[in-house]
Order: structure tokens, then sequence, then C-alpha cells
């Protein structure tokens, strides 16, 4: 079912002319979140309310005509907010507060090269780039220009770019007014592909080969696209939740860069707020696999086996033998029974990720 408020700007961006390497991932990308944005059973925006500025890693561009630019994605960003205006207008006038404040959201997925430019958390670099002209939208000022506006009550910002540290380049900020609505309550969350100063990474023939080059992703983006397609399904609510989309896609970024070298290894920045949880797409079934948890001789005691959310789960006794469960998708645990995460003596300390299929572990 589509949300006549909800909005979404999708940004991909593969070709920098201004001397940085072209890109596989962002193009895929950003068109497979286009596709699940727009989705009835997925995001549920109406493909009127999306704004796309994709470029192929097949263009070839003078910098001069590299697009899109920093202004070209404002322009289409404000042009997402007045259409939201026009929308709230066009209802009753009693249903309008209502309406706005229940049901409005904005999308912005971004990706491409990145950086973290001085006194920003990061910024993904238009197609005009270059390594001493670093134009680019600094993701923090603009959650805060659309929390301040408060045309939406929800934001979420998707970002897939590294955050490496450039002190001397500005962070590029919206380039609208400042706002003038000032509406209601706004919550926001924000997703990075990987933590403050390091770098994020797409698929590679050499770490990755049985994905073709024509299918190479960002490591974030096919982890976040897979579980807002059901994936990060929480499994007692029956919804993707930010929480459960945060503990999926983190658990999938990490299995997914374990074999690249330790300085390519990434750990993405999620923060959802508990104050206000965030769903995505409609209630779903949630798929539970068969796990057999297997201890080495030398074990002994209870165990307990804590959930992706950090609950416990169950206890098991280590000289029954093996132990089958059934289990739901995310990052499992387990400690000796009755402490605080104490997995002294378990291989992998005691952590398995369940990963869409049935699973034999030995810890």
């Amino acid at each position: 079912m589509r949300n006549p408020l909800h909005f979404a700007l999708v940004v991909g961006i593969s070709c920098y002319p201004g001397g940085y390497p072209k890109l596989l991932g962002p193009e895929n990308d950003a068109n497979e979140f286009a596709k699940w944005v727009t989705s009835s059973s997925g995001g549920g925006v109406p493909p009127k309310n999306v704004a796309r500025c994709i470029t192929t890693a097949s263009a070839t561009m003078r910098l001069e005509d590299a697009r899109p630019t920093k202004e070209n994605i404002d322009f289409q960003l404000l042009a997402l907010r007045d259409k939201a205006i026009t929308a709230y207008n066009e209802l009753p006038e009693e249903q309008r507060a209502q309406a706005k404040a229940e049901t409005s959201r904005l999308y912005i997925y971004l990706a491409g090269h990145g950086i973290m430019p001085g006194g920003g958390t990061a910024a993904l670099l238009d197609a005009r780039a270059q390594r001493t002209r670093c134009t680019n939208l600094e993701i923090r000022s603009y959650e805060d220009w659309f929390r301040r506006d408060g045309t939406f009550a929800e934001v979420c910002i998707f970002a897939d770019c590294c955050r490496n540290f450039e002190l001397l380049a500005p962070g590029g900020g919206p380039d609208f007014n400042e706002p003038g609505e000032l509406g209601g309550r706004v919550f926001s969350l924000v997703g990075y592909a990987t933590s403050e100063g390091e770098q994020a990474f797409e698929e590679s023939g050499q770490f990755d080969p049985e994905v073709s080059s024509d299918d190479r992703r960002g490591y974030f983006s096919r982890a976040l696209i897979d579980g807002l397609e059901g994936k990060a399904t929480h499994p007692r609510t029956g919804y993707v939740t930010d929480a459960s989309l945060q503990t999926y896609v983190s658990a999938q970024v990490m299995e997914r860069t374990a074999n690249r070298p330790m300085y390519q290894r990434q750990a993405i920045d999620m923060l959802p707020n508990p104050g206000h949880p965030m769903t995505f797409g409609p209630k779903r079934e949630v798929p539970y696999y068969r796990v057999v948890i297997r201890f080495r001789p030398e074990l002994s005691g209870d165990i307990d086996l804590v959930a992706p959310d950090g609950s416990l789960s169950d206890r098991w006794r280590v000289s029954d033998g093996p132990w089958t469960k059934r289990l739901h998708d995310g990052l499992w645990t387990v400690q000796h029974a009755g402490t605080d995460r104490d997995t002294t003596g378990f291989d992998g300390n005691g952590t398995f990720g369940v990963i869409g299929a049935d699973l034999d572990v030995q810890l």
C-alpha cells in the first residue's frame, strides 16, 4: 500500500571525473533502493513522489558537465518538500495536522564517494568533486535542517559512502533559506555505512567472486535493502523496525567483510530512537532456521543463549551434547549461564550469525 505523504530522494553517483575512481555499486544500489521504496509491499512511496539523481558507471563525463551536482540534488530535495506541503494543503483542514504528524516521511538515500569534512559527521561528494575542491552534501546539516523545518514527521537517511577525514574540506549544507514552517516534532534515523574516519567498501572480484561485475553492490546497501525487504523482520512484531534493521545490517556487513583485510572490515553506524520506533513495510511472517550448536569436549556446565536483541532466549547443559534450536536471522551469542557475556572458552567469542539458512556451528 502506498502512502501519498511519503517522499524519497535517491542519489547514486558512480562517475567522478574530478579525480576520484569510478564506482560500480552506487548505480545498482540506488536503483534497488528506488525499487524497494516505490513498492507497495516495501517503502510504499508513490513513484511521482520520488526524485532520482543516478549516474551510470559506464558514463563518460567531462568535469564541467558532471551530474548530479550539489545544486541539482538540492533542487530536487526542495521540490519534494514543496510537493509535500501541497499534499497537506489538499487535505481537509481538520485532517492536515494529524496526517502530517502521524504519516509523513522523507527518505534520503545516498551512495557514492564520501568524506568526513571538518566539523561534519559524513558527506556525500557530488559528481564535480575534486581532491582540492570537495563539493559535498554534509548529512548532519541536512538532517538538522529538516528537523527544524518540520515538514516531515519522520526523516530517514541512509548513506553508503566513506567517512575519511578531510579536515580542510568545508561541510556543504543545504542551500535553502532558514526553515520557515517550524512544524511539529520530527524524528530521524540516520544510517552510515561505516564508522567515523573509516572507509566503506563495495563488493569486488577478489573477495566476492560469486558476484558479477554487473551486479556489484556496496556491502552496506545490499544488507540494508535485503533487510528492508523482509530479512530484518522483528521476530516478535512481524515488522521490520529500525532496531531490527540495525541489528540485521550490522551482522550482515560484519559477516560479508570478515574475509577482507582488517582495515577493510566494516562496522556500520546506525542509532535507532528507542522513544520513537520506526517500521518499514507491511507485517510479515518471520522465518526460522534449524541451527545445531556444537561444543568442544573440554567445555562443561550450563550455558545461556542470548538473542540478537540482548534478551536471554534459553539455557542448555553442555553435557547433553549438541543443541538444536529453531532461530531467526540475527547475531546470536552463547555465554556461561548466569553471567554477563562471559564467553570464555567458546570459539568466536561465542557469537554466530544466522543469515537466511540452516546452520551447523562449532563453539
